[in-house]
């Protein structure tokens, strides 16, 4: 298995636990969350429909706490070809099947396990399959599945909202460009924890947003975005799991699950926008100087939402133990953008068109790349340390001597 596909099984898996090792379930028990999902068909990583029991829920969970994101990736065996004992996902497949057909043989089970993906490394013998349909039962698997529904949070930073709007056109560079706002609202303070003018509606801005606000207010227990590209992206997932914060979609809740950060924009426009000359504005530095006034206003303008005389900014600041900072160095590694790539017979890669030395010790090797967006630093993850590496100096490389290998003469 390629570290591409390594990492997205472990993303699968962060995915269907991070409501457990956040603490979000949305008002049910953990292990009623498990439950439920338990009877909720997933699409695996294998491109397969399958479920996911109860035991391998806790089994990851357990993982994830211990190492976590390197915990859910799944390990490369020494003993493919070889029957061994069911691991905790292949029991609930077992139990999944007997519970959808009592009657169904271990027979069929086995090959129908062995037909989806099941035992890709080495399927056990049907005696051991047998040996564990005699100990379950069929009520193991019988939940109902419970909505999920609207809710407000209690507690500051256990959801942030996170949206991007149109802005105005502003003349920059001798012609008029578009201006996005990225904003990020807190649920339960409405307060806005983060935001970010950019030219750019792109994925890199939203991470630069989010990075500035879990670095001012800590980090959130979720965050809940859209199905954009900017928020639907494999590198904006690795970062939520390698922080431990629960990515969540519109899909996941009713629409008006990001009524929030839709309304303080709505609002954002009837007052700011509507309110300025964008003729003043030659740069989206001083347009933003500008909307900073306006985001500290907002930000203590009282809210009868929270209650009589109480502003987003005195809501937020009730809870300090809710504000759990990052170290600055694990919120920069998290960050790091990341791709797989194949080392050439020279130890170097190629990264958006150039070459990086990684050295003769990986040659050949499927290695993990780590950058900042902008190529300023790209380190190398080579066993479990980060190392910078640089472009290939082709004119220093042409005066380093090597040593020539004479052929024998006969």
């Amino acid at each position: 298995m390629d570290a591409d596909r390594i990492e997205d099984v472990a993303l699968f898996r962060y995915g269907l636990i991070h409501p457990i090792v956040t603490d979000t379930t949305q008002g049910e028990t953990k292990q009623a969350y498990m439950k439920r999902i338990a009877v909720t068909e997933q699409m695996l990583p294998n491109g397969k429909r399958g479920y996911v029991g109860v035991g391998t829920l806790k089994e990851w969970t357990t993982n994830y706490r211990k190492y976590g994101l390197k915990g859910l990736k799944p390990k490369q065996r020494k003993d493919t070809g070889i029957n061994r004992r069911l691991t905790e996902e292949q029991k609930d497949e077992i139990i999944r099947l007997k519970t959808q057909s009592p009657n169904r043989p271990a027979t069929v089970i086995r090959k129908r396990m062995m037909m989806t993906g099941y035992f890709a490394e080495g399927a056990p013998s049907e005696s051991t399959i047998q040996r564990f349909v005699a100990k379950i039962t069929p009520e193991l698997r019988r939940n109902s599945i419970e909505d999920m529904r609207a809710f407000e949070m209690k507690h500051i930073n256990e959801l942030w909202q996170i949206d991007t709007t149109h802005g105005p056109f502003i003349l920059a560079g001798g012609r008029k460009r578009k201006v996005y706002i990225v904003g990020i609202i807190d649920d339960a303070s409405r307060y806005l924890v983060g935001w970010g003018m950019y030219f750019e509606d792109n994925a890199v801005n939203v991470q630069l947003t989010l990075k500035q606000a879990i670095a001012t207010y800590g980090k959130p227990r979720q965050l809940y975005a859209d199905n954009g590209k900017p928020y639907v992206n494999k590198q904006l997932a690795l970062i939520c799991a390698e922080l431990g914060i629960g990515m969540r979609h519109a899909a996941v809740y009713h629409g008006n699950q990001k009524g929030k950060i839709e309304r303080w924009f709505g609002v954002m426009k009837q007052q700011w926008m509507a309110d300025i000359n964008y003729d003043e504005y030659q740069s989206l530095d001083a347009l933003r100087a500008e909307f900073a006034k306006y985001v500290r206003d907002r930000n203590n303008q009282i809210n009868r939402s929270l209650g009589e005389r109480v502003t987003p900014m005195d809501r937020f600041c009730e809870e300090p133990d809710a504000i759990h900072k990052v170290p600055t160095t694990v919120l920069d590694t998290a960050f790091l953008h990341r791709d797989v790539r194949k080392v050439a017979n020279d130890g170097t890669i190629k990264l958006a068109g150039k070459q990086y030395e990684t050295g003769r010790a990986t040659i050949g090797a499927s290695v993990t790349v780590r950058y900042q967006p902008d190529l300023s630093k790209v380190y190398l993850e080579w066993e479990e340390t980060l190392s910078e590496i640089h472009p290939v100096n082709k004119v220093d490389n042409a005066h380093i001597k090597r040593e020539q290998v004479r052929m024998a003469e006969d």
